[in-house]
């Protein structure tokens, strides 16, 4: 009996000692692969993005200095960033950009409220830069091209004025009387006259279903636009062949009626005098 108790006991033992020596050998195992080097998991795979170099307030023409670049963890919640600085350069921040902050396509403005793009990509605004505006002018297809203009073509703009002459001491001029010749040949009469007045204009926008123009001005430019527009001039469109920027004084340039006359040899007409004839006297009723 005393034997049999002795033998239980030393199984007992036993069980606890393989116990313990497995889970020794458990620790041990755990301890080696946490701690042992990560070199055979796949690398995470990284993205360069365009970010802010410091915060950027609305309406602000984007440099070089404003923007840095970071890699990140690649993530489709940064499809839309920027990856080349130079396509951020000289646009014109539509919201306030926080520093640090993705640099996105859809925080530009585009230039103005109906959505043309003034400045060039690269081209920005400095207190010595030129005064750009846009303005739009009215041309029927049959002077613009027959309709074809396109954004980015360089014109040339005529303008056809039609100048009121009046006699200061009487109505308006105009009228001679041939039977009495004025005394001085240099008599000046209302017509139209047309001119070139500006030169390799940038178009940035043709509508030519609804015949609208915008053009890239400088603010003089526009000025001269608009009070030519406020007299109801006409304006006639040049289209330039790709890469022809030559310059030209257009002061010597303009045509008149008169002018076309001399040069192109235009008759006159002229009135006709119908001699009086006797009338046919009615024949007698049979």
């Amino acid at each position: 009996m005393e034997a049999e108790y002795v033998g239980e006991r030393r199984r007992r033992r036993l069980i606890i000692l393989i116990g313990v020596l497995l889970a020794v050998v458990a620790a041990v195992a755990t301890y080696f692969l946490v701690t042992r080097p990560s070199g055979g998991t796949t690398p995470v795979t990284q993205t360069t993005i365009v970010v802010a170099a410091q915060d950027i307030p609305a309406r602000t023409t984007i440099d070089a200095s404003m923007l840095t670049t970071a890699t990140v963890p690649t993530s489709s919640a940064l499809s839309f960033a920027l990856t080349d600085p130079t396509a951020a350069v000289g646009q014109v921040a539509a919201i306030d950009i926080a520093a640090g902050q993705p640099i996105q396509a859809n925080m530009f403005s585009a230039g103005t409220a109906a959505g043309v793009a003034i400045l060039q990509p690269g081209e920005t605004i400095s207190p010595d830069s030129p005064i750009w505006r846009a303005v739009s002018v009215t041309v029927p297809r049959d002077r613009a091209v027959g309709g074809m203009l396109k954004a980015g073509d360089h014109v040339d703009l005529f303008v056809t004025l039609s100048p009121q002459i009046f006699d200061p001491n009487g109505p308006a001029t105009g009228f001679t009387d041939p039977n009495h010749p004025p005394a001085s040949t240099d008599v000046r009469y209302s017509d139209q006259t047309t001119k070139v007045v500006w030169t390799n204009l940038e178009l940035l926008s043709a509508d030519p279903a609804n015949s609208i123009y915008v053009f890239k001005v400088n603010e003089a430019q526009a000025e001269e636009i608009a009070h030519v527009q406020s007299i109801g001039a006409a304006f006639t469109l040049g289209l330039r062949p790709p890469g022809d920027a030559r310059s030209f004084d257009p002061a010597p340039y303009g045509q008149t009626t008169n002018n076309m006359i001399t040069e192109f040899g235009f008759k006159i007409p002229q009135e006709i005098v119908l001699s009086a004839s006797p009338s046919a006297s009615p024949s007698p009723a049979p």
